[in-house]
């Protein structure tokens, strides 16, 4: 298959060439063009990744190998500067407990610690305790799981509270109507009438931040001007087709284009490849592991190669470079929030849970909106809308952060074991979770257990082999065995029901489907999943149209991405999809 980026304007033309097992596995990705490149993925007889490696002339090289246990949880994770693996830079291990939780997260090279970090979880799974090598986070909980208070040993603790509709009540903050924050005691925000922010004014200094969108809704200027009006600053963001950010140009002193910085981006999938100046020169290379912002590696134009070392969300805690020695420690707050940095001068584009920084807002950039830490809230409202399951259209991960990520901006769901979630289909798509009515969109090649509710399901991922889904509505579970007849080397058809009524457009991304799926408008077909019966839909008012398949964990359990369709019943369910 081979992906052609000219959509980047102002970078010399890109071309990316995948090449695939007979299992449908991705093998290699080489890039063609002005700027060469391979990268190279090794699979074990369970196809789950076991290495990656990045080569190519000019290009430095990087290898990184992955071991599994019995369960297919991620077990280590070692990094090398060659693709020899004699020159070693960091290594990763992890250990769960005996409900399949992460305990402990170590960096590590030879006999010296770089990092250690400790879980400690309380009977509903959620995250009790934080231990790093700056000290102990504690958590706690209200009765609807969002976070209330971090009781950190090592930096300011954190309180927070809500109303009914999941609102910070802090002292100085104030929401008015649809949950639109007004004033967070030290700055007050306004809203157009589709939700979203404009203007953002310090209430001490008189300081404006403008805010501009686009008719579908995503930012495209930020002004930043000071009392008297001067402009001081200025950002401006370009998207592609796909709603991918393929550009930003910021002005750091707002005196004109002339002294403006200038970014372009070259995508592989969901993910970064390459980085551009505003002359089309290469300033960047980056590493990606299998899984939904996994930041492995990034390289700049000199050859110079920094290393990401990860919590268990993916937030990156310390760059580290080919010798193993961290040149950035960088400590946040509980949503996000950069509270210290070692080494600010370190370029490193990835922060929290793996998502891009924009230091010239304070901002993350997460796909399909942008992130404020300072306010634990995105700056425009859902674009799915209540389809993402949260009535709140602000409210970042349910106020739950410590337990939850969001990569594609859209929808919260639980962070798996590894730190890393699995399968992003490019267009902004997060697939393999999708709002899963009744989880009847899964396909599992193991037993287990599906939590399935009446209301919507926000999110899907994998933990230990099982699909945990973030609910707000009762649940209950249905365990489902694979046939016994099952053969993974025989891809299987399901069919699509021919449903009655839309709810929204679908959308294709083939760019994002590359492991063992193939599909056409009818049918898709998986290489390595046994199709399952229906449940009941006769006590569910919504139904999901399959749009592609991805896998979570290779031959453990996989989940087709999905969009809610309404049924027309009744709709015979003895049939499977």
């Amino acid at each position: 298959m081979k992906v052609d980026n000219a959509g980047t304007p102002g970078v010399n033309n890109v071309v990316l060439d995948y090449t695939y097992d007979a299992v449908g596995n991705l093998k290699t990705v080489t890039i063609d063009g002005i700027q060469s490149g391979l990268e190279e993925f090794t699979y074990d007889d369970l196809n789950r990744v076991t290495r990656i490696t990045q080569s190519g002339n000019g290009v430095a090289d990087k290898r990184v190998d992955m071991t599994y246990d019995a369960a297919s949880q991620l077990k280590g994770i070692n990094r090398y500067a060659d693709l020899a693996g004699t020159q070693l830079v960091a290594d990763s291990s992890y250990d769960y407990d005996v409900a399949s939780r992460l305990k402990e997260l170590k960096h590590f090279k030879g006999t010296d610690v770089l990092a250690t970090y400790g879980f400690d979880y309380d009977a509903g799974n959620r995250i009790t305790s934080f231990t790093s090598p700056d000290g102990t986070s504690t958590y706690s909980y209200d009765l609807t799981n969002q976070l209330t208070g971090t009781d950190h040993s090592y930096q300011d603790d954190e309180n927070y509270s809500y109303d009914a509709n999941g609102n910070r009540t802090n002292d100085g903050y104030d929401t008015g109507t649809d949950n639109r924050l007004l004033t967070d005691g030290k700055y007050n925000y306004s809203y157009d009438d589709e939700g979203n922010r404009t203007q953002r004014v310090e209430i001490a200094t008189g300081e404006v931040t403008e805010y501009s969108w686009d008719y579908r809704n995503r930012l495209t200027q930020v002004v930043v001007k000071d009392v008297l009006g001067n402009v001081i600053k200025t950002a401006g963001y370009t998207y592609d087709m796909f709603d991918r950010r393929i550009a930003k140009e910021v002005d750091p002193d707002g005196d004109g284009v002339a002294t403006a910085e200038i970014e372009r981006f070259v995508y592989d999938g969901e993910h970064i490849a390459l980085t551009f100046d505003g002359d089309g020169n290469l300033t960047h290379r980056y590493l990606h592991g299998p899984q939904i912002d996994q930041v492995l590696a990034s390289e700049n134009a000199s050859g110079e190669v920094l290393w990401a070392l990860t919590d268990n969300q993916g937030t990156v805690r310390d760059v580290v470079d080919n010798s193993g020695t961290v040149v950035n420690h960088i400590t946040y707050d509980s949503f996000g929030k950069i509270t210290s940095e070692t080494n600010p001068n370190v370029d490193f584009r990835f922060g929290y849970t793996g998502r891009e920084f924009d230091e010239e807002t304070g901002q993350y950039y997460y796909r399909a909106r942008y992130y404020d830490p300072a306010t634990g809230q995105f700056i425009n409202e859902d674009p799915t809308g209540f389809a993402g399951g949260d009535a709140n259209l602000y409210r970042y991960v349910v106020n739950s952060p410590s337990n939850y990520v969001d990569p594609s901006g859209n929808i919260a769901f639980a962070i798996p074991a590894g730190g890393a979630l699995a399968g992003l289909g490019s267009g902004g798509a997060l697939a393999g979770l999708g709002a899963v009515a009744a989880g009847v969109a899964a396909v599992a090649t193991a037993p287990v257990s599906l939590p399935v509710a009446a209301g919507a399901i926000l999110g899907a991922a994998v933990v230990g082999g099982a699909i945990g889904y973030l609910n707000q509505n009762q649940q209950r579970s249905i365990d489902i065995t694979p046939k016994p007849d099952f053969d993974p080397n025989n891809a299987r058809k399901i069919p699509l029901p021919d449903f009655k009524e839309e709810r929204e457009n679908t959308r294709v991304f083939p760019g994002g489907f590359r492991l063992g799926v193939e599909f056409d408008p009818n049918n898709i077909n998986i290489h390595d999943g046994v199709p399952l019966k229906l449940p009941n839909l006769e006590t569910f008012p919504l139904f999901d149209e399959c749009l592609g398949f991805i896998p979570f964990l290779k031959l453990l359990t996989e989940v087709i991405l999905t969009r809610i369709y309404k049924v027309e019943f009744p709709l015979d369910t003895k049939d499977t999809i």
